[in-house]
């Protein structure tokens, strides 16, 4: 059985924390799996569900940009004493924290899952492409295989792969009445990158029709500018009748299905797994006509793109699938089929053989 240490340096369960988890629970069996992360709900969760054979949880942060050599002290030292096991970077900065694991020559599988470099990454300039082409990589898309090339890397292996997307962690009959009212879902975060700030614009321009947007964030105030209070506060004037806070949840079974349409309004994505968890519910989605969006839902037929950043575009797609229950029926159907298609069974073999590449070449190395 081959075994990986797996490093994310992401505490709470974010996008790619969760296909991280769903990738652990379908190797089961198949691969011997060390997590090594900080402390936080996506541990909580690895180690309740067990999808992880060890768990060694991160330092708390202390020390700043110095807890970042701290977490590459302990991610080197755990795939040491684990002799021919693969290191799994979680993602691109990751792979700049592990840079002794990849200097020492042994085998390091990455993910990509963005389509821009920033902070630590960017600043290694161009010692991170001689970094990354000494890694075998997953690219979670087109997008994230065009920023692997743009950054200066081929690496020794470039696969497109897309993250997993388990069904039954995500379907489920609904748990939340609608009152006879259409409900719109909103399952982003409140950072101005996943579209958060045209919410309150889309709900003005919706005033006068019978709408009710359920949104999946919290309406505490941050004091954080990256947490957009000024937005909460325009949504919260709306009251309660238009915008519901539901607020962040672990199991989103039934929460999905509780909605009539998801909207999904990021300025940008490398994948986008909120379209991809509405259409395995078989909930139609209206997407900003970012490329990501493009692809899934114009390859999927389950919905309808807007112009990024128009919030009257925006509400007049809404309103259109409102007003159009056999078009959204035939969605429904169209959609699950095309979720269908990111099993974690089989997109996790094909992440096997990524670790098969990376061990055969190790071998070869050694001889």
């Amino acid at each position: 059985m081959k075994e990986v240490v797996y490093f994310t340096l992401m505490p709470g369960l974010g996008g790619p924390s969760r296909s991280l988890g769903t990738l652990l629970a379908s190797l089961s069996g198949r691969v011997r799996r060390t997590l090594v992360c900080p402390a936080g709900s996506f541990r909580d969760l690895v180690v309740a569900r067990g999808w992880a054979d060890e768990v060694v949880v991160l330092p708390a942060p202390k020390f700043g940009r110095a807890d970042r050599v701290i977490a590459a002290s302990v991610v080197t030292s755990t795939l040491l004493r684990r002799r021919g096991a693969i290191l799994h970077c979680n993602g691109h900065t990751e792979l700049a924290v592990a840079a002794p694991v990849v200097a020492m020559g042994l085998p390091v599988v990455a993910h990509m899952r963005t389509t821009e470099v920033t902070g630590l990454s960017a600043r290694l300039g161009t010692f991170w492409a001689m970094l990354g082409n000494r890694a075998d990589w997953i690219a979670v898309s087109p997008l994230a295989t065009a920023c692997l090339k743009q950054m200066g890397i081929s690496g020794r292996s470039v696969t497109e792969i897309p993250n997993p997307i388990d069904a039954s962690e995500v379907v489920g009959p609904p748990v939340r009445q609608n009152g006879g009212v259409f409900t719109v879902g909103y399952f982003g975060s409140r950072r101005t990158v996943k579209g958060f700030r045209l919410l309150p614009l889309v709900v003005s321009e919706l005033i006068d029709v019978p709408i009710r947007f359920r949104l999946f964030v919290t309406p505490d105030m941050t004091e954080n500018a990256a947490a957009n209070d000024d937005t909460v506060r325009g949504l919260l004037e709306a009251g309660s009748r238009r915008v519901e806070f539901v607020g962040h949840r672990t199991d989103l079974r039934g929460e999905y299905s509780s909605c009539d349409l998801v909207f999904c309004p990021s300025e940008r994505e490398s994948f986008g797994r909120i379209p991809i968890e509405a259409m395995a519910n078989g909930v139609p989605v209206v997407a900003a006509n970012i490329p990501a969006f493009v692809r899934l839902v114009g390859d999927s037929g389950a919905g309808k793109l807007y112009r990024r950043g128009d919030a009257l575009n925006a509400a007049e797609a809404i309103v259109a699938l409102m007003n159009d229950p056999e078009a959204r029926s035939g969605m429904a159907i169209r959609a699950r089929v095309y979720a269908s298609s990111f099993s974690p069974e089989s997109l996790s073999r094909d992440v096997e053989a990524v670790y098969v590449t990376a061990l055969a070449r190790l071998k070869i190395a050694n001889r």
